[in-house]
């Protein structure tokens, strides 16, 4: 028969499993970065304690200005009208480190625009994303825990909290950070009668923040962002003026060297990626995090699947000897007499009720500790005393009957 040690055993071998990997010894508490511990977390990506939201980056491009060397009237199908285009992205704000400075920013903000369905587990984990991402907009470069270095920001983010409600934070900023990036977009094509430049409807689209990326005479001024997040969502608008060309696999231009011009108007939605965030401490004036990822108080691990079904079965196969067990122990070898069974009945399952009211309700209300935070410490202690002290009742009785055999004997 299985005893209560071994059902305890066993459960502890099918938890093990969901502990994907040992305990991260060269971990430093002081720094921005997680345990090296997790599997199946893409750390170029995940590599810092704070806050990580999905969404489509959505483009909204309105030219003005539609030039071209041979021509200036070419392009005119576009010009004065708004284009909308859509690209898969990752937005992070995590904490910032002892490397960002100059000035210190109250977080780091990430933005990066990739291929939909993008297979990150073929870039090398020790990737960049500002090198290996399609496009990126970034607080300031990103230094991991396996290359560190000194660092300065790219822009500076003003931080203020909403006035109507403490929990969601704002940031503003300008991206004044002289960085040539651009990204491909679909959209309307210039004339797609022609063979040449103007009927690709795939561009290459650079954000101006710099003299040398606009047109000749066209004025322009630092792009904004504007951002609002909390613990569920994520909303960031960046709009300023923008800078186009036709795109081809074989290179830029055909000998017409289209270009259009005009604002820009990038939205971001984003939905928080509760699997690789950290719990976002809610009603502090600058946000901070209680690290989840890659330690033991985390409400959800990657990847264990297995060792939740493992988990699973183990209960399923051997959680019935608490109803098993109480029978032949108190009913037949405590009872004097077939009329104290009723009574031994109930007093057994008393004291199997004692070992599992860590369950249900009663869990729920150990858990929370305070807004955005989860006492998993508190749990655990509280399952373990009732477990053990059910367990201890239960030996007690085993070995009642023969305390009373001896003293009979005596």
């Amino acid at each position: 028969m299985v005893t209560t040690r071994s059902m305890i055993g066993l459960l502890a071998l099918a938890q093990s499993v969901g502990v994907l990997a040992a305990v991260d010894t060269s971990y430093n508490s002081s720094l921005n970065f997680r345990p090296n511990n997790v599997t199946g977390l893409w750390y170029p990506l995940y590599d810092w304690v704070g806050s990580y939201y999905n969404a489509t980056l959505e483009f909204e491009l309105t030219p003005t200005t539609v030039g071209s060397s041979t021509n200036d009237s070419v392009c005119t199908n576009l010009q004065g009208k708004t284009v909308t285009a859509e690209r898969s992205s990752y937005l992070a704000i995590t904490e910032t480190g002892i490397w960002d400075r100059d000035p210190q920013n109250p977080v780091n903000l990430f933005l990066t625009v990739w291929p939909t369905d993008y297979d990150f587990w073929a870039e090398p984990l020790d990737a960049n994303i500002a090198s290996v991402s399609d496009y990126s907009i970034l607080s300031s470069n990103p230094i991991y825990s396996w290359d560190t270095a000194s660092n300065t920001n790219n822009f500076d983010l003003n931080l203020t909290t909403t006035a109507t409600n403490n929990n969601t934070y704002q940031l503003s900023a300008e991206y004044t950070y002289p960085r040539m990036s651009s990204v491909l977009l679909n959209f309307t094509s210039c004339n797609p009668t022609t063979t040449t430049d103007s009927s690709s409807e795939t561009w290459r689209m650079f954000l101006i923040n710099q003299d040398d990326e606009g047109p000749d005479g066209f004025t322009w001024s630092y792009p904004t962002l504007e951002m609002q997040f909390d613990d569920r969502t994520a909303n960031l608008t960046i709009e300023g003026e923008f800078m186009a060309y036709p795109y081809h696999p074989q290179g830029l231009g055909n000998g017409t060297s289209v270009s259009i011009a005009g604002t820009v108007k990038m939205v971001f939605r984003g939905v928080m990626d509760d699997d690789r965030s950290d719990i976002l401490v809610q009603g502090d004036g600058q946000p901070t995090w209680e690290r989840t990822v890659g330690f033991a108080n985390a409400s959800i691990i990657l990847d264990v699947e297995s060792g939740l079904i493992l988990t699973t079965l183990f209960v399923g196969f051997f959680s019935g000897i608490f109803i098993a067990t109480p029978p032949p122990l108190p009913f037949v070898i405590l009872s004097k007499g077939k009329s104290k069974v009723g009574s031994s009945m109930g007093m057994a399952f008393v004291l199997h009720r004692i070992g599992i009211l860590a369950e249900g309700t009663w869990s729920g209300g150990v858990l929370p500790r305070e807004a955005g935070r989860l006492d998993w410490a508190g749990l655990w202690v509280y399952a373990g005393v009732f477990a053990c002290a059910s367990s201890f009742v239960f030996c007690l009785l085993m070995f009642w009957p023969l305390r009373m055999q001896v003293g009979v004997k005596a």
